[in-house]
Formats: structure tokens, C-alpha cells, sequence
């Protein structure tokens, strides 16, 4: 059996197993809400082989979800960079365990980043926050910045890199910056000339 169906099966079954039971609620921070709803759908290359939806359209509706209904689906492009590395890595021209320094061998670098895994980037325990990298005035100013992409990304990395890190290493710090980074270090890796499908 394929990987591809093996990972489907085993998508299906999680899915097939998930229900939103009811209308109870949960109480966080002195905060009640209900919860909401929750969709998922397995494919393989040719077809649709599962849709679930469960529950409802908002916390203050009983209209329940259904398998046509749309949504709104950020955040992709981590998944998608991470994936590439991960292409990466299954072609030998990336690792898993890569440090900060080993990704960026030519940024002056923090010595508290010495260390830091490409695995911490990706799951926002590195250290890393958006706090001073992706404000308001920041995302003006990349607007109007002329220089390509890649030379913008290797900019903040280095901006990130050389100041200690503002958040402890292993604390969870959901930050859009760690994936700027992880891009920028793909960048480094020279992706269309070496990376193979």
C-alpha cells in the first residue's frame, strides 16, 4: 500500500471519528464559549474520498455545517514552506536538526540563537516574536522596499538573528517572523537548482 493511501486512511478514519457533541460550553479566562465547528475532507490525486462537517456556523447559531459550505483557510504558505524544506531534506540538500548557524553561516549572529533547530522555527518555540520585525510601519516600509523578495527576507533574518531573542527558547511564541526565516534559509539552499521532485 502507498504511503499516499495510508495517510489518507488514516485522515479518514480521524475524521470519521470527530463530532462536535451538542451545545455545551467552555469556560476559559472567565470567557464562555461555544464551541463552534469543524470540517475536513481527504483526497487522493484523483478524487474526493471523505467530507465531514460537524457542528455549527458560529457560536451563536444552531445552523448547522454542511460539506458545501465555504471557508476561509490562512496560514498556508507555513505549511507550504515547510514542506519544501522538507523536500529539502528528503533530497540531501537540507537536514532536519539544522541550527540557526548552520542556516545562516553568513549573518553576525546572537550566541543565544547558536543552537536554536530548524524544528523550533517551525513549531514557534525558537525564540522568535513579530514584536519589532512585523508591525504596522514595518509591513508599510516592505511595501515600498525595491529590493527582490529574497534580499528583503535575508534582511529581517538578519535583523532577527543579531539581537538576543525576546522570547525564551522552548516557550510557544506563535510568531509569522519563524517562517520569513525558514524561507529565507530555503532561499540560501538555491532551491531551483538543486531541489528535484
Amino acid at each position: 500500500m502507498r504511503r499516499r493511501e495510508v495517510l489518507a486512511g488514516a485522515a479518514g478514519g480521524a475524521l470519521a471519528g470527530c463530532t462536535i457533541q451538542g451545545r455545551q460550553s467552555h469556560e476559559s479566562s472567565g470567557v464562555r464559549v461555544n464551541p463552534v465547528g469543524l470540517a475536513g475532507i481527504v483526497t487522493d490525486t484523483k478524487r474526493t474520498l471523505r467530507t465531514v462537517a460537524e457542528g455549527f456556523r458560529s457560536s451563536a447559531s444552531e445552523e448547522p455545517l454542511t460539506p458545501r459550505d465555504l471557508w476561509h483557510i490562512g496560514s498556508n504558505a507555513k505549511a507550504m514552506t515547510a514542506v519544501v524544506y522538507a523536500r529539502l531534506v528528503e533530497n540531501g540538500v537540507a537536514s532536519w536538526g539544522a541550527k540557526m548557524e548552520d542556516l545562516f553561516p553568513s549573518l553576525s549572529m546572537h550566541e543565544r540563537w547558536r543552537g536554536t533547530t530548524v524544528e523550533q522555527l517551525m513549531s514557534h518555540t525558537g525564540g522568535l516574536s513579530d514584536e519589532g520585525l512585523l508591525g504596522i510601519w514595518q509591513l508599510i516600509k516592505s511595501e515600498l522596499d525595491q529590493r527582490p523578495l529574497p534580499a528583503q527576507r535575508l534582511a529581517m533574518a538578519a535583523k532577527a538573528l543579531a539581537a538576543p531573542p525576546p522570547v525564551t527558547r522552548g516557550d510557544f511564541a506563535y510568531s509569522n517572523a519563524n517562517y520569513i526565516l525558514l524561507g529565507s534559509a530555503i532561499e540560501r539552499h538555491d532551491v531551483g537548482s538543486r531541489h528535484r521532485t
